[in-house]
This record gives C-alpha cells, sequence and structure tokens, in this order.
C-alpha cells in the first residue's frame, strides 16, 4: 500500500528505516531528486514512493512519516474551500468597483 511520496531520498530512506525499526514492513521505489545534467524536455525531479505491506499498519505508519517531518497533503475539500473563499471576496470587489463606477459616471 502506497503510503507517501516524495521527491527526498534521503528522507524516504529514513523513513524506510524508521518503519522497518518500528516493526512494519516497508519498502521504497523510485530515485528522487536527481542533480544530473536534464535536457530542457527532461524531467527535473523523480517521485520516491515509500509502500508498507499490511494496509493495518497505515495508522502508526502515518504517525512515524509525521514525526520524521512528513508533509501531510491537503484534501480536495480544503483546497476547494479556499478557492471558494477567493471567488467570492473577488466577487465583492468587482461589485463594489462596479457601484462607484456608476455612482461617478455622470458626475460633473
Amino acid at each position: 500500500m502506497l503510503i507517501y511520496e516524495t521527491t527526498d531520498s534521503k528522507f524516504a530512506a529514513r523513513a524506510v528505516s524508521a518503519l522497518e525499526a518500528a516493526g512494519i514492513a516497508a519498502y521504497k521505489t523510485g530515485t528522487g531528486y536527481s542533480d544530473a545534467f536534464h535536457g530542457p524536455m527532461l524531467p527535473t525531479e523523480s517521485q520516491v514512493c515509500i509502500y508498507i505491506e499490511q494496509e493495518t499498519d497505515a495508522g502508526r505508519a502515518n504517525e512515524i512519516l509525521l514525526k520524521l517531518g512528513a508533509v501531510p497533503e491537503e484534501s480536495v475539500g480544503v483546497v476547494l474551500e479556499r478557492y471558494k473563499i477567493l471567488v467570492v471576496i473577488a466577487a465583492l470587489v468587482a461589485l463594489a468597483v462596479g457601484v462607484l463606477i456608476a455612482a461617478n459616471w455622470n458626475s460633473p
């Protein structure tokens, strides 16, 4: 089961070691960030995926990853809520500007 993705291969190695030390069977795939030369169309980074073998270990694994400094992903709902707030603010600003322009339209 995929538990975490990162471009930091050193973090991934520390995480797998910590998970295994806690008795959680884990492994990683991918190379992480590459310092090699990259051409104009080549990707500059690669994900390292951290997996656990038993889904029942997910809770403990997440706790361990957070203690190591893993950044939790924001849920889509939180992102959409922020977007809605920004849209409402932009609409209110546009409305206020429209009212000001309309009020001063026929002013001498």
